[in-house]
């Protein structure tokens, strides 16, 4: 727990350096930069609360134990969540949170009703996102048995975008956080538009169609599961 705080901290402390000396990164105030982070810590620190476990789907799978989870009637996902969930991980999700809403009382941004409704959707979409990348490497792993770093890469990689807003990577980090991975739709765009800096209201309803991101990864989810031959143990 405090080691998380000290990482935290850390990265926060990086942010507050660059924009003393910098001012500004890509016209964001320091003000929007760190609700952009504290959006995506919230986001992400919730969905790797619940779907973590999906990385070690790989051991249950070769040690034939998911075979247990199979003769269950719940759902195997609820079982993975359930035998995997960290009560200790709740003090991130708090902590994750209360940084939310220190940075949204010191932000510019005048939170009306419809504001705080567009923040809940955009940190709801983002943790599905996010959740969505656990589950599909636990799809996959049905196929290669092994861990797969290139996930791990995208979903700690994800957390470490949220510093800054998407576009402040790039072009490339951005289109492929719209229409590969797309918790830009789900962040990035309602963002711009909350702090002013686009005058779009499509980007309000852009968290909804990032949840077509489910729809693959039952596919994919689906897939592998059907692709599982039992240890028979």
């Amino acid at each position: 727990m405090i080691g998380q705080i000290i990482v935290t901290l850390s990265a926060l402390l990086g942010v507050f350096f660059i924009l003393n000396r910098f001012k500004t990164i890509n016209n964001y105030s320091l003000s929007e930069i760190v609700l952009y982070f504290a959006i995506t810590l919230l986001s992400f620190t919730i969905a790797e609360t619940l779907f973590k476990g999906f990385e070690d789907l790989h051991h249950l799978i070769l040690n034939g134990e998911l075979d247990v989870y199979l003769l269950k009637p719940q759902h195997m996902l609820l079982q993975i969540i359930e035998n995997n969930l960290d009560p200790t991980k709740i003090g991130r999700i708090l902590q994750s949170l209360a940084m939310f809403i220190y940075f949204m009382n010191v932000s510019n941004i005048d939170f009306t009703f419809f504001n705080c409704i567009m923040l809940i959707s955009m940190i709801l979409s983002g943790t599905v996102i996010f959740s969505c990348l656990y589950i599909i490497y636990g799809g996959l792993c049905f196929f290669t048995l092994n861990k797969i770093e290139l996930f791990t890469i995208l979903t700690q990689g994800s957390r470490e975008f949220g510093k800054y807003p998407i576009d402040v990577y790039g072009e490339f980090v951005l289109k492929f956080s719209t229409y590969m991975v797309p918790y830009a739709l789900a962040q990035y765009y309602p963002f711009l538009y909350l702090v002013g800096k686009s005058e779009n209201t499509f980007y309000i309803i852009y968290p909804f169609i990032s949840l077509l991101f489910v729809i693959p990864t039952a596919i994919i989810w689906n897939l592998g599961l059907s692709n599982y031959e039992s240890s028979g143990s």
